[in-house]
């Protein structure tokens, strides 16, 4: 009985150590099937900071939020809108800000177009 109960706590200890990461090299690999009709809102943040002797300098700063709305549906993929609803940059280059500045004034609430899969498609033939 004493080497059952050692073995199961040397059994649990070792369980402790097992836990799910992701590091920044890390992918997800995610499969949704939809509707045609379906919409998703979805949020986009990107922050990019340092850690200097126990200070946090804060750079770049990125967030968007977006919606993807499923048009047509086919057996090789989806067509899909893609659409801004909302996107707020701040970035500690000046030029870069500036441009981005433009570009999100310019592409506000125009909606892009793009089906999924045809590109793997193409590269398969």
């Amino acid at each position: 009985m004493k080497h059952a109960s050692l073995l199961f706590l040397f059994l649990l200890f070792c369980c402790f150590g097992l836990r799910a990461q992701v590091l920044n090299d890390s992918t997800v690999q995610v499969v949704a099937y939809w509707d045609k009709g379906e919409t998703f809102e979805f949020e986009y943040v990107q922050s990019k900071y340092k850690v200097v002797k126990g200070d946090t300098i804060f750079g770049d700063f990125l967030s968007e939020t977006f919606e993807l709305a499923v048009v047509d549906s086919t057996a090789e993929g989806y067509t899909l809108r893609y659409t801004t609803l909302e996107s707020k940059a701040e970035y500690k280059d000046s030029l870069t800000q500036a441009i981005t500045e433009k570009v999100r004034a310019a592409l506000h609430n125009i909606p892009v177009y793009f089906t999924t899969l045809s590109l793997i498609l193409w590269i398969l033939q």
